[in-house]
């Protein structure tokens, strides 16, 4: 069995393992990005407009403005972390197939190497019991 297929094996596993951890990092900013937007939106549905003179009004109607902001920012924050979010998930599911695939042939590879080291043991068992030296 090749040494080099192992070690690839290992370091895909290694890879795939880390790929994996990544997916769970970026769902956990996907959640705090949206708890971060629901927020904004309950701040901002809670805003009212007060006060008697157009100094009021106006004051008022900056806080109304900036928290409107904030919960765009927020909505784009939650389209940013879905978005790598997607991408992660993407790429752990690319490195399980390679994995995958990986082990396949692996197990092939030994697969062949046991059938030839078979074939030598009954190569040197015909041998012996025909009475010829290996």
């Amino acid at each position: 069995m090749s040494r080099r297929l192992t070690t690839v094996l290992r370091v895909a596993g290694l890879q795939q393992t880390v790929a994996r951890g990544a997916v769970g990092a970026a769902q956990a900013a996907v959640r705090a990005a949206e708890r971060e937007h629901t927020d904004a939106r309950v701040r901002l549905e809670a805003t009212a407009l007060t006060g008697g003179s157009v100094a009021d009004l106006l004051a008022s109607g900056t806080v109304v403005a900036a928290r409107a902001a904030s919960v765009l920012a927020t909505e784009r924050a939650v389209t940013d972390a879905e978005t790598a979010r997607d991408e992660a998930l993407a790429r752990w599911t690319e490195l399980r197939r390679r994995q995958r695939l990986l082990e396949e042939l692996h197990a092939r590879q030994r697969a062949e190497d046991d059938a030839a080291r078979e074939r030598a043991a009954q190569r040197l068992a015909d041998d012996l019991s025909a009475g010829r030296r290996p």
